[in-house]
């Protein structure tokens, strides 16, 4: 609380990030791992007001490494490279198609953790947790991955939303969820009163569709074939 008190002139706290770093802190996600709350020689904080917002709002026992003494002015030269990734993440560990593997585990994270896909998540994974999840689920996610058509696929929900379906689809029936998105993407053999090709045609009118709205729209055609 002295160190927030101290944060004089800095850029306005996004509720957002503390809502993400509270619930890492109260989940025990959040490590160490060299990030230190700075402060200055005159002892104004120069960085982590998020981090230790989210400390007060978490109130769990946390450890945080600290710099004391730089210059005040030192502020403006943070944060000025290019923030990693959970598909770097990946990369460091040797996976490989990352962009791939980072998307569909973050769809696959929203929907175990929060029951939906949501259009502007309240709670949203690090880049680290992320990565985490898919190399737990690595196998189910390259198996989505390599059933689901690249070609075509961008008309009719696209990657990641595509081998996320066949994903959750799959945990139901893995050879109806593989013919579902093949025949969806390709649209060979549809019954023209199916569930599949009512999906088809929704995507066909080429309207602009949030990644929920089209998972939404393709779960529902499945169930509606199950039916």
């Amino acid at each position: 609380r002295l160190l927030l008190d101290m944060n004089l002139d800095n850029r306005r706290a996004s509720k957002w990030t503390v809502k993400d770093y509270t619930r890492q802190m109260r989940d025990g996600a959040f490590e160490v791992n060299g990030q230190a709350i700075i402060v200055s020689v005159d002892g104004n904080l120069n960085d982590g007001q998020h981090r230790l917002l989210a400390a007060l709002e978490a109130d769990v026992e946390l450890q945080m490494l600290f710099t004391f003494g730089v210059n005040r002015d030192t502020r403006k030269t943070l944060d000025q490279g290019r923030r990693r990734n959970a598909a770097d993440f990946l990369t460091m560990d040797g996976e490989d198609a990352t962009i791939a593997a980072a998307g569909v585990a973050y769809l696959l994270w929203q929907w175990r953790t929060l029951g939906e896909i949501k259009k502007i998540p309240a709670m949203r994974p690090s880049p680290s947790e992320v990565a985490k999840y898919a190399e737990q689920n690595i196998d189910q996610i390259r198996n989505s991955l390599r059933v689901t058509p690249r070609k075509g696929s961008s008309v009719v929900g696209g990657f990641p939303v595509l081998p996320f379906c066949h994903a959750i689809i799959g945990e139901i029936d893995m050879e109806q969820a593989t013919e579902f998105i093949t025949k969806l993407v390709n649209g060979h053999n549809i019954s023209e009163n199916s569930g599949l090709m009512s999906v088809r045609r929704s995507f066909m009118r080429r309207e602009r569709l949030t990644q929920a709205e089209r998972v939404e729209l393709i779960v529902r055609g499945w169930n509606a074939d199950r039916d």
